[in-house]
């Protein structure tokens, strides 16, 4: 089928299949408009033009996407025209076996041009209480949800350049049936949450700006079940016992992070301790399923090796405060994810100590060692 012979039919999937490959072309770098905005054109402009009845397509790696792919383009550059996140401590209290969330996010962020609407990443999110901090003074915006993966602040008045903190509350959804974003799943009567936001999927956790190239301190804060545990990307920094049986648990703040190595779990997991890790003896851990301690007793032993072995071809300390490998029951599309500090791996991790092999084994220190290279490669 020739370009001068494609149609988009009237079909949400086929626009949604469009959507997700012309976002995964724009964050690999592949994204080539064929009409870019001019310099000045005011968002809300941009917005008008790309989102209205215009069916010209664009060609993302031989796919034609239709008029809302216009829409991301421009977001896409109004995002551009901010300047990279200072800082973004987020607030999420979420309980296993409920299918939505509640957060809140502080963004700050650097405005390089006048702006009376910032743009940012958010995909299934419903939108609370909005304001801005601009000079001073706190500034009234609302939000608005444009297509499905972009949210528009606009401001009671134009911001002028300078720094700026998003104080922004929302409500977001936990799947029962994705393996990404944020997700649960049950195993016996116990569930347990996790995520996954490589490449573009951090969105449906928290607003932010969901691209690689905009890096960032995280610090998140959990709101989980007293009797549960929660982790992510670095050591807990403080935590609290909370009305209605919940805990607060506040983790320390990351290195410079782009959103898609940032993540957390929660549920009745188990630790199974390793050696210190590396040259500077940061703690290891595997975090497995109830029950399942027994069969993360092999990879273990690997665990202090691996990194061992990075250090040795790099020449410098892994880049971390500490190492958790963290098994997860069930994964689609994906085996393992090399989030900082805190490698996702699906459940071929594990294996009863009867039943494994030495060449499982093997295959497994090869799939340790691949992810534990990339998970630092932030700042290995």
């Amino acid at each position: 089928m020739t370009p001068s012979t494609f149609t988009i039919l009237p079909c949400a999937r086929l626009v949604w299949r469009g959507a997700a490959a012309c976002e995964a072309a724009r964050w690999s770098g592949r994204w080539r408009p064929t009409s870019p905005p001019q310099a000045g054109e005011p968002a809300t402009q941009r917005y008008d033009d790309r989102y209205g009845s215009d069916l010209r397509y664009l060609r993302i790696g031989g796919i034609y996407a239709s008029a809302l792919q216009r829409v991301a383009d421009a977001a896409g550059t109004a995002i551009a025209a901010i300047g990279k996140a200072a800082s973004v401590p987020v607030d999420i209290r979420l309980i296993p076996g409920e299918d939505q969330f509640t957060g809140s996010v502080e963004i700050g962020i650097t405005i390089l041009q006048p702006a009376s609407t910032l743009w940012l990443h958010g995909k299934s999110l419903a939108v609370g209480n909005v304001t801005v901090d601009a000079a001073g003074a706190k500034v009234s915006a609302k939000a608005e949800s444009v297509g499905w993966d972009f949210i528009a602040i606009t401001t009671d008045r134009e911001l002028a350049p300078g720094d700026a903190t998003l104080h922004i509350t929302y409500t977001g959804e936990i799947s029962r049936t994705l393996t990404d974003g944020v997700f649960q799943q049950q195993q016996g009567n116990d569930w347990y949450i996790f995520t996954k936001f490589e490449p573009v999927t951090a969105r449906r956790a928290f607003p932010c700006f969901d691209e690689p190239s905009y890096k960032a301190p995280w610090q998140l804060t959990l709101h989980v079940p007293a009797k549960l545990q929660a982790f992510s990307n670095t050591p807990v920094e403080a935590e609290k016992d909370e009305a209605g049986g919940m805990r607060g648990v506040r983790f320390r703040q990351s290195k410079l992070l782009p959103s898609y190595l940032v993540a957390f779990a929660v549920g009745p997991l188990e630790i199974v301790p390793t050696e210190p890790i590396g040259r500077n003896r940061v703690p290891g851990r595997i975090i497995v399923p109830r029950g399942r301690q027994p069969e993360a007793s092999v990879r273990r032993r690997h665990h202090a090796g691996l990194i061992a072995l990075l250090e040795e071809y790099y020449g410098t300390p892994y880049p971390y405060e500490k190492l958790d490998q963290v098994v997860v029951p069930l994964t689609t599309s994906w085996g393992a994810m090399e989030n900082a500090g805190m490698i996702a791996y699906g459940d071929f991790l594990l294996a009863p100590p009867k039943e494994d092999t030495e060449l499982q084994q093997r295959w497994r220190s090869i799939t340790m060692l691949h992810e534990c290279r990339i998970g630092g490669s932030a700042t290995w």
